[in-house]
C-alpha cells in the first residue's frame, strides 16, 4: 500500500505542481431568508464564508491544485475577496464565488445554485430544452406553447450573443480538467435557473434562431408555470424503463439514474427474464442522460452481461480527513487498526488497488450482442459502467464522449456556508476507471454519432437510429454515413 500526502497526476491537461464571526439570531433569520424580506449578505460574512469553504476543500479534497498550481489559484482568491466589498443578495454571491470554485477544474467540486432563491421567487420559468453541438446551441425542445423552429441555432437571447451567454453558464460549474464546458446547458433544471440568474423575473426572452433552412428571425418564448411544466416533465420521466423492438429482435433499455435500491434490483431481475423470454439477439442500453448515482448498480447489471472477470476501476486515491472519518462514522484511531498502519495521519492519501472480481451466477444473464448508448450528460458512476463494458470487450459504444473523464475525483461530501446557506460539494477520492487514463478525456465511443440538427426538428434519435441500422447490417457500418 503505497501513502502519499502530495499525490499529484502525470497528464497532459496543463496540471501543474503546488509551486469566523459570530453569527446571532437576527443575521441567521436575515441570511435565510433575504430573498424574502431583502435582506441582504455583509462582507463580513461573505468573507466568512469564503474562509470555511477554501478551508474545507483544502482538508478534504485529495489534491485541489491538480490542475491549476496554488500561486495561480491564490490570485483568483485575491481578486474574489477584493470583490465582496458591498452587501450581495445571496444569488449575487454565488456568481461571484462559483467560477472561482469552477477554476480547480475538479469536476465533483462545486458550489451548488441557490435554487431555492429561484423556487421562491419565480412561479414561471422559460421551458426549452437546449443541445450544444460544439460550436452552438441548438434549439431541441419546447414545452411551452409557442411554435419554435427545432432544430435551430441560437444565435442571440434578448440581443445578446448566444454563446457568449452560455459561455457565462458553463462557467459556473466545472467538469474534470475543464472550467468552462457548455454541455451543462443540455441539464434542463440549471439551464432554467442560469437564465433566472441572467435575466431575473423577465416574463419573456427574444430568441434570434436561425432555423434549418438558413432563415434567421425572432421568436418571443413567454415563461411558462413552473408546476405545470414540473407535472409535464415528471409524467414524461422514467428512472428506468425497457422495451422489445420486435422488428429488430432487440431490447432496448433506458437507465437514467443509478440507485441502490430494491427497486432497480427488482427491475433488473424482471427485465433479463423479460429478454430472456423474448430470445432476444441484441441488447441496447441507453445511458445518455444518466449523470450517475451509486456504484452497487453498475456491478448488478455488469453480472448479467458477463461470466468473466472484470473490474470497474484500476485504483482508488482517497484523502484522510476529519470530515472523512466523520461520514464514516470511525476516529482516526480506528481507522489506523483497521488499515494496519499506525503512521496514518490527516491529509494522508491511501492508495487502493482493484482486483478482478469474478460475476456471481445468474439465471437470465444475456449472451447476445450489447451496445450502449453515452454522450455527453453520462457522467460518475455512468462512466464507471462505460470504461468497463470498453475495457473488457463486454459491448459496443455508440454516441458521444462521455462527460466525465476516466480518471476523476469523486465520492463528495456535501457541506453548507452557515453564513449565505448556500451547500457545496467537495470529492474525497481520485477514482481511475477501467482502462482509465490521465488525460482529461471520458470515455471514447467506438462509433462517434451526433446527435443531427435535422433530426431533432423531425423527433429522431439520431444515434439510436445508427444503432439500430447497426444492427440490421449485422453489425457493420460499410454503408451507413458516420457523423462528422
Amino acid at each position: 500500500m503505497e501513502l502519499n500526502g502530495k499525490s499529484r497526476l502525470n497528464n497532459n491537461c496543463d496540471m501543474k505542481n503546488r509551486s469566523m464571526n459570530k453569527i446571532y439570531i437576527p443575521v441567521l433569520l436575515c441570511s435565510a431568508l433575504f430573498f424574502i424580506s431583502g435582506c441582504q449578505l455583509q462582507p463580513n460574512q461573505m468573507k466568512a464564508d469564503l474562509d470555511f469553504l477554501f478551508k474545507t476543500i483544502e482538508e478534504v479534497h485529495p489534491n485541489m491544485y491538480a490542475y491549476i498550481s496554488d500561486d495561480e489559484f491564490g490570485q483568483h482568491r485575491k481578486r474574489l475577496y477584493g470583490q465582496i466589498n458591498q452587501p450581495l443578495t445571496r444569488a449575487e454571491f454565488y456568481k461571484l464565488v462559483s467560477p472561482v470554485v469552477a477554476e480547480l477544474r475538479s469536476g465533483h467540486l462545486r458550489l451548488w445554485p441557490p435554487k431555492g432563491d429561484f423556487r421562491a421567487t419565480s412561479s414561471n420559468v422559460f421551458a426549452i430544452g437546449l443541445r450544444w453541438d460544439g460550436q452552438n446551441a441548438i434549439l431541441k425542445e419546447n414545452y411551452g406553447p409557442e411554435n419554435l423552429p427545432l432544430g435551430g441555432k441560437l444565435l442571440e437571447i434578448n440581443g445578446q450573443d448566444a454563446n457568449s451567454i452560455i459561455y457565462k453558464f458553463a462557467r459556473y460549474t466545472a467538469d474534470e480538467c475543464k472550467n468552462a464546458d457548455p454541455w451543462i446547458i443540455e441539464r434542463a433544471d440549471f439551464l432554467r435557473f442560469y437564465l433566472w440568474l441572467e435575466f431575473g423575473d423577465a416574463e419573456t426572452l427574444d430568441l434570434k434562431i436561425r432555423a434549418r433552412d438558413g432563415k434567421e428571425g425572432h421568436c418571443t418564448v413567454t415563461a411558462f408555470p413552473a408546476r405545470k411544466l414540473a407535472k409535464r416533465v415528471k409524467d414524461n420521466e422514467n428512472k428506468w424503463s425497457y422495451r422489445h423492438l420486435p422488428e429488430y429482435n432487440t431490447g432496448l433499455m433506458e437507465i437514467n439514474l443509478w440507485q441502490n435500491t430494491p427497486q432497480f434490483n427488482e427491475f433488473l431481475n424482471k427485465t433479463f427474464e423479460t429478454i430472456d423470454d423474448n430470445k432476444a439477439s441484441n441488447l441496447i442500453i441507453d445511458i445518455r442522460d444518466n449523470p450517475g448515482g451509486r456504484s452497487p448498480p453498475v456491478q448488478w447489471i455488469l453480472e448479467y452481461l458477463t461470466d468473466k472477470p472484470f473490474r470497474t476501476a484500476e485504483k482508488i486515491e482517497t484523502k484522510v480527513s476529519k470530515q472523512f472519518l466523520q461520514a464514516t462514522g470511525r476516529t482516526l484511531e480506528e481507522f489506523r487498526r483497521m488499515l494496519g498502519d499506525e503512521s496514518i495521519e490527516f491529509g494522508r492519501v491511501i492508495i487502493q488497488n482493484i482486483h478482478l472480481r469474478k460475476p456471481v451466477d445468474k439465471p437470465h444473464r444475456f449472451g447476445g450482442n450489447i451496445f450502449v448508448l453515452i454522450g455527453r450528460q453520462t457522467a460518475s458512476a455512468s462512466v464507471e459502467f462505460a470504461s468497463t463494458i470498453k475495457c473488457f470487450n463486454i459491448g459496443v459504444l455508440v454516441g458521444e464522449e462521455t462527460g466525465d473523464a476516466t480518471v476523476s475525483f469523486g465520492n463528495t461530501f456535501s457541506f453548507k456556508l452557515n453564513n449565505s446557506g448556500l451547500r457545496f460539494g467537495v470529492p474525497s477520492k481520485l477514482g481511475f476507471q477501467a482502462c482509465g487514463k490521465s488525460d482529461g478525456r471520458g470515455v471514447i465511443p467506438d462509433y462517434e454519432v451526433d446527435q443531427k440538427p435535422e433530426d431533432t426538428a423531425e423527433g429522431v434519435d439520431t444515434v439510436l437510429q445508427f444503432t439500430l441500422d447497426l444492427i440490421r447490417n449485422g453489425g457493420t457500418v460499410s454503408d451507413i454515413q458516420l457523423a462528422d
